[in-house]
């Protein structure tokens, strides 16, 4: 099973349960359907959450909804830059550096399936 659902918030979730997964986990996603990463920094996780059973699910569901908007109001989503795994245009790793939201476009976001820090 895999599943991957978005809210209005610029948030959403990508829910997966195979013989290969932490049983039935839940990673935190940021951007559109369109074009979307996993968010490694949120109060909910900094990575993903595993092993949850249905209600542990839910909750944590509802929690992603409930995360305060990136999403602006033409479309496109201000992504913190407090994620460990965030890249600066240059490509160098930005760690424990105090630095103001950005505003990126809707095609800045990795395409989907692509590999997101090492």
């Amino acid at each position: 099973m895999s599943q991957k659902t978005f809210f209005p918030n610029g948030y959403g979730v990508s829910i997966l349960s195979s013989e290969f997964s932490y049983g039935l986990e839940m990673a935190v996603l940021i951007g559109t359907e369109d074009n979307h990463a996993i968010c490694y920094d949120t109060p909910i996780t900094g990575d993903v959450l595993g092993h949850l059973d249905e209600q542990s699910l839910a909750d944590a569901v509802q929690s992603v909804k409930e995360l305060p908007s990136v999403m602006n109001e033409d479309g496109t989503v201000t992504i913190p830059q407090t994620d460990p795994f965030w890249r600066g245009e240059e490509g160098e790793f930005k760690e424990e550096e105090e630095v103001k939201p950005i505003k990126q476009s809707k095609s800045s976001l990795p395409h989907r399936g692509e590999f997101i820090g090492e």
